[in-house]
Order: structure tokens, then sequence, then C-alpha cells
């Protein structure tokens, strides 16, 4: 069974986080980035009329691609189409595919575009039809998908039998546009769609309760057709799912070999930095503490009999590193184990100038393949004009 494919819309929907902005320069590297990473879609900026920078970005995009489709996203006008001047704009970028943004929100469409829900249709109609000439295939991304599926439930129906007969994009994309649909009611929509239609299913979810992440990878056996997110998860409000966290649940439960696992880390903390984000140093897979055992047993069973009982990936795969912490948790015995296990006598050096402090700052000192990091919670050394808590000292190996 195959994977869904992944749908990447960092470089617009990241932009949306309330401390990220990006100029050209920035799109281009998150791009590579995400090339090198070998992403099956790569979404582009919002596109404005006569938009010459995101037109730029577009061409060069389409220079790099590689393996990766790339994707043009436009939202509907309540004018001509085919002389709108921000839809033509999209005609010009020469990408694979293009999503055309749409909704089942009834307010916002009686505002924007028409009272009669018939004409709305007849307009998307129009749209794909248009746009057709220029993609591959559109994609029809629906805005507020599945609290609209419950709360206009009649026009949920006519919409989706519209889009099955009518229509036929390439693809509808639903979306939780709020964040807020449990997963085990958007799994049940899901199930259901695909069961009495026969167009292909994306999923793009917002994070606001935390299960984002949780509802891709429930979704993920279920035969959907792409999974639509963002690196890190960064985007509007809480954000969106974490491409990062799917990729290696998609590795080690699908087997899957698209993706160039060993720059994962790279790309999320590259990403991560342009977009003006930190890291938490406990995020799965990537974080700098992902992989760092501290319980004395837990690192004693590490090390003398079996490292996977703890860890469900290895890190080396994913482009990180492991850490044993030394701390007041760690006990004599386990402290003299991690301390058999070094090679290194220059970090063994400096590990035992730090030792003294453990347990009179409780303080711990993390230990990786190349570098120690010392954590406390009081200065590191004694000075009144600088206080040092977290200290990295890291090792050259040339």
């Amino acid at each position: 069974m195959k994977h869904p494919l992944l749908y990447d819309c960092t470089i617009r929907e990241g932009e949306q986080s309330a401390i990220t902005s990006y100029d050209l320069k920035d799109r281009l590297e998150i791009a590579e980035l995400l090339v090198s990473l070998n992403i099956d879609y790569i979404e582009g900026p919002w596109l404005v009329s006569e938009d010459t920078e995101g037109l730029k970005f577009y061409h060069e995009l389409n220079k790099i691609k590689n393996l990766t489709k790339t994707v043009t996203f436009v939202g509907m006008t309540s004018d001509n189409v085919e002389t709108n001047r921000r839809i033509r704009v999209a005609t010009k970028t020469n990408t694979d595919f293009c999503t055309l943004l749409t909704s089942l929100y009834l307010p916002s469409i009686h505002r924007n575009f028409s009272n009669s829900i018939t004409d709305y249709l007849k307009k998307i109609q129009k749209h794909v039809l248009y746009l057709q000439q220029y993609f591959s295939g559109v994609f029809i991304d629906v805005e507020h998908f599945f609290d609209s599926f419950v709360t206009y439930k009649e026009f949920s129906s006519e919409f989706l039998f519209f889009m099955n007969e009518v229509v036929k994009p390439q693809k509808i994309v639903l979306c939780d546009t709020r964040g807020g649909t449990k997963p085990n009611t958007i799994i049940k929509i899901t199930k259901s769609l695909l069961r009495n239609f026969c167009f292909p299913v994306g999923i793009h979810l917002h994070n606001d309760i935390a299960c984002a992440d949780t509802t891709a990878i429930l979704l993920s056996d279920n035969h959907i057709d792409h999974i639509q997110g963002t690196i890190n998860g960064i985007g509007e409000r809480v954000g969106n799912t974490n491409l990062i966290n799917l990729i290696p649940y998609f590795i080690k439960n699908f087997n899957s070999a698209r993706y160039n696992q060993q720059k994962l880390k790279q790309v999320s903390e590259k990403i991560a930095m342009i977009s003006n984000v930190r890291l938490p140093l406990n995020a799965p897979y990537v974080g700098k503490t992902a992989f760092c055992h501290k319980a004395g047993l837990h690192i004693k069973q590490f090390l003398e009999i079996d490292g996977k009982a703890y860890e469900i990936f290895n890190p080396f795969d994913i482009g990180n590193t492991r850490g044993f912490l030394i701390s007041n948790l760690s006990g004599e015995n386990t402290k003299n184990l991690i301390y058999r296990n070094i090679q290194d006598s220059k970090l063994l050096a400096v590990l035992k100038l730090f030792e003294k402090n453990i347990t009179t700052m409780n303080a711990s000192i993390i230990i990786h393949d190349d570098m120690i990091i010392f954590c406390s919670k009081k200065n590191i050394f004694k000075s009144k004009k600088f206080k040092i808590i977290y200290l990295t000292i890291r090792f050259d190996r040339s």
C-alpha cells in the first residue's frame, strides 16, 4: 500500500505565521530545501495582479524542481475569470498544477459571489475549465469543508455531487480551516466521501486543537491522495500539519524510499531560521533532545542491552544525533558506563571538568556525538558581569 503524497505550502501558508515574512531570496532558498527533501508538491506564494516577483519565483522554481511537481495557488474571482488580472498572472507561472481556492462557508459565498448556489457552482466550473487550459490539472481547495459539511449538509451534498458529476477536477482538497474538528469526525466524513465519490481527495488540516498531525497519520492508510502541510507546521494562528513529522512515519510504516531522510533535520532547522521560528528542543525527530536519554535505568539498558527499547527511529538516519545525560538522576554506575563508552579523550576531559557541578547546581550534561551541552538553573561561572546557564561545546572532528 502506498502512502499519500506530501503537498508543501510553507512558502504561502508558512508566511501567514505572525512572526514570518519572506522575500524572493527566502522563498527560493526554501524551495531548494524542499526539492532536496524530494517533497511531492511545492506550492508557491499568493499572487497579486502584475506580480513580477511572484512570477520570477515560479520561473526559478521550475528550473530546480527535479522530481517535485510545482503548484500555483489562486483564489476565485467574482468578475469574469478570463479578464481578471490576478488569474491572468497565475496562468503565466508554467507550473504543473493549479490549486483553486473555493469555500463551503455560505455567509462568505453570499457576500462575495452570489446568493444563488447554482450560480456559485457554475462559477467554479468556469474557473476550472479556464485554468485547465494552462495546467496539467486543477485541485479544488475547499475552505471550511468539515465545519460546513455538518452545518450546511444540503449545500455540501449539492457541492460534492456537482464536483463529481460536472466539474470533475483533478483532486478535491478538504480543509479543516478553523482546525477544531475532532479527528474521528474528519476520518468518518473523509471515508464516506471516498466510498461515494470517484474524485481523488487531499487533506488540508490546521492545528488549533493540536490534532493535525495525528489526524493526518490516521488518514494516511485510508487511500487519500495527498496531505497538505508545512515544514515545522508553521502557519496562521497555531499552524498546520507538520510534514517533518509525517516523513519518518511514512519511511517506517510504508517502507517509503521517496524522501531524502538524511536531510530531514537540516531542512527543518534551516526553514525554521528563515521563518524566524525557534525549533523546540524536544521537536519530534529533529529537536536537539529528541533522542536524548536521561533516566539512569534507560541509559543502562540502552548501552548494555538494546537501544531499540527507547527509540522508534535511528536518529542518524534522519540527520540527528543521540544524546546521553549525566545528572543527579543518572546514578554512579550509569555515569561510569557512559564514560566507558566515550572514545574521545577531549570530550571526556571536558565532561570531568563540569562533573562536580552536577549535584551542587542541579545541572545536566547532554553528551552528543560531536558536542556536549551543559544545562543549569544557576550560573555556570562565578561572575557578576554575565550569567551562563546553557553552554554548548562542539568538537571539530577534522
